[in-house]
């Protein structure tokens, strides 16, 4: 086993920090909710474990990114 930075409780602040602005705190509650269930969760609750992001957070933040080659 490797080393573990965090304990999980700095995990959840790490995801929330970078998830803000990006993830709604209502998202991130259901993202983490059902990552700590995950044992538990049936088949069709598998869309939980994929927080909605806001399109416009990820527009802004593309359009102050450089020119790539694509």
């Amino acid at each position: 086993a490797g080393a573990r930075p965090f304990d999980r409780t700095g995990y959840v602040a790490k995801f929330r920090t970078l998830a803000e602005g990006i993830v709604a705190a209502g998202d991130q509650d259901r993202f983490l909710a059902a990552a700590e269930g995950l044992a538990e969760l049936p088949a069709d609750g598998l869309d939980a474990l994929f927080p909605v992001v806001d399109t416009g957070a990820v527009a802004d933040f593309d359009a102050g990114l450089p020119k790539g080659l694509f």
